[in-house]
């Protein structure tokens, strides 16, 4: 193949983005969430990682009428975890 360089560029390309996510690439792709109020706590007593953020609404055309409708609400959203490197928390999941 001549132009090798050109293709592995448009491998890792952004290919969309929609209100509420993101994708990224391909084999593997790449799947995020837009989110906002991220908060990470590390509570050392216990070992373990406070995770707290926020999923904005999701807004869409209105039923009737013209304008904009909120499809989705915002939600609040946490999570506890072991506190360990992410890698840690890979190779437990394989296991």
């Amino acid at each position: 193949m001549v132009n090798k360089h050109a293709l592995r560029q448009s491998q890792y390309r952004h290919l969309n983005t929609y209100p509420s996510h993101i994708l990224y690439g391909r084999m593997p792709c790449i799947y995020a969430r837009k989110v906002v109020n991220l908060k990470v706590r590390l509570d050392e007593a216990s070992k373990e990682e406070h995770l707290s953020w926020t999923e904005p609404p999701i807004y869409g055309n209105a039923k009737s009428g013209s304008g904009v409708a909120e499809i989705v609400q915002a939600s609040n959203h946490s999570l506890v975890r072991p506190y360990a490197t992410i890698s840690l928390d890979i190779y437990a999941s394989e296991a």
